[in-house]
C-alpha cells in the first residue's frame, strides 16, 4: 500500500513555499513603491504641463504688450 509524504518532506515542501511567497510578497511591495513613485511623475507631469501652458500664455501676452508699446513709441 503506498505511502504518502513524510512529516519531514512536508515539512521541506511548506520551508519552500513559504520561501516563494515571501519572495512574492517583497516583489509585490517594490511593485507597490514603483506604482507610488510613477502615481508621483504623473502628478509632476501634469503640473509642468500647466506651468508650461501658462508661460506660453503669458510670453504670448507679453510679446503682444511689448509689440503695442513698440508701435505705440513710433
Amino acid at each position: 500500500m503506498p505511502q504518502g509524504p513524510t512529516y519531514k518532506e512536508l515539512a521541506s515542501l511548506v520551508r519552500q513555499q513559504s520561501a516563494i511567497i515571501e519572495k512574492q510578497a517583497h516583489q509585490i511591495r517594490l511593485l507597490q513603491q514603483q506604482v507610488a513613485l510613477i502615481t508621483i511623475l504623473e502628478k509632476q507631469i501634469e503640473h509642468l504641463k500647466a506651468e508650461i501652458q501658462y508661460q506660453s500664455f503669458f510670453d504670448y501676452q507679453s510679446r503682444g504688450t511689448l509689440t503695442l508699446c513698440v508701435e505705440n513709441a513710433s
